[in-house]
């Protein structure tokens, strides 16, 4: 949840633009990676991030990183080996020595953030703020030299990605993607009404970004989970527009109150349905049930487990707040 400080009200956009995203993200899993929701679903999260960033403090911001983000990757990347030795021991019938070799390379492979799956957003979203956060403060009043070195750094992590298959902590990811967090930034600190839960967004802004990234997708794909950047550098400039069209579309879509609350509740369980889509994507045979149930049923099928994630976790905490009060009366 984001709340505006100024009227003390929870801005809706914010949250509608990470359920789309998210949404979209599964629907783009369930159709094998094509090109155009590729484009920007990854993106927005970065553009979002950044236009939150808060610089004024080194010190508190890398410790609310750590705690947020990398907290967060470790906690979801242990569970997930957990359920994985569960499932060896129970359905494979691996012996506890087998099982514990292979989640002990597991865990390997989670410390050097390799074969993580969908975890590494949360790494690479914590070493682009902290890079774009050193460069903002040493150059806060310099923008042009501050914009010199985030496109060298662009540069240098698609050269890297180029000569290097797979870079530990995925650094020429974030390197990339320092970018659209700078972008993100530049919006919330010249206060671009994007994001204003009580302003429409000027409608030739929405046809002009939406133009751009129509024209540039056909020629241009970028996954920066593996490290794809056909058309590169036009693929970022796709990849910001389309990040901006779609906050641009909830800013539309918060006018309607059934699609507004649908959205909100996905932006609002980002996290949880990160690590549910992580789990199935590992444990589930999930090419042979697209093939078998058809794209529209699989997606049909991970929204419905999305949702009984959801309700399961509301239960609990339902539950846990009734202890509490139980317990403090």
């Amino acid at each position: 949840m984001v709340v505006n400080k100024e009227t003390k009200q929870r801005n809706n956009i914010v949250d509608m633009v990470k359920g789309l995203a998210i949404i979209l993200m599964i629907l783009d899993h369930v159709l094998m990676r094509g090109r155009i929701i590729t484009s920007f679903h990854m993106p927005v999260f970065f553009v979002m991030a950044g236009f939150f960033l808060k610089t004024d403090n080194m010190k508190i911001l890398v410790k609310k990183k750590v705690r947020s983000l990398l907290g967060v990757y470790v906690s979801l990347g242990i569970f997930t080996i957990f359920i994985g030795l569960v499932r060896l021991l129970l359905f494979y019938d691996y012996s506890l020595a087998d099982a514990a070799f292979v989640s002990f390379n597991r865990l390997r492979g989670l410390v050097t953030c390799r074969d993580v799956w969908f975890l590494w957003f949360f790494v690479v979203l914590f070493e682009s703020e902290i890079i774009y956060a050193c460069i903002y403060r040493l150059l806060s009043q310099r923008i042009v030299l501050r914009w010199l070195i985030i496109i060298l750094l662009n540069i240098s992590g698609y050269i890297i990605s180029c000569i290097y298959q797979e870079v530990w902590y995925k650094f020429d990811t974030a390197l990339i993607c320092v970018c659209f967090v700078a972008v993100g930034h530049e919006m919330g600190i010249r206060k671009v009404g994007l994001l204003d839960d009580g302003k429409a967004v000027d409608f030739r802004k929405f046809v002009a970004l939406i133009t751009i990234w129509a024209v540039g997708v056909p020629f241009t794909k970028l996954v920066l989970a593996l490290n794809i950047y056909e058309g590169y550098p036009a693929c970022i400039l796709v990849a910001i527009a389309g990040s901006l069209s779609v906050i641009c579309l909830c800013n539309y879509l918060n006018k309607w109150k059934y699609c507004q609350r649908v959205l909100v509740v996905f932006g609002e369980n980002t996290i949880l349905i990160v690590a549910v889509q992580n789990i199935c994507r590992q444990f589930m045979p999930w090419k042979d049930m697209t093939i078998s149930l058809g794209y529209t049923c699989m997606f049909v099928l991970q929204i419905i487990i999305v949702v009984a994630a959801m309700l399961c976790a509301y239960g609990f905490k339902k539950l846990r707040d009734n202890l509490i009060r139980k317990n403090a009366i």
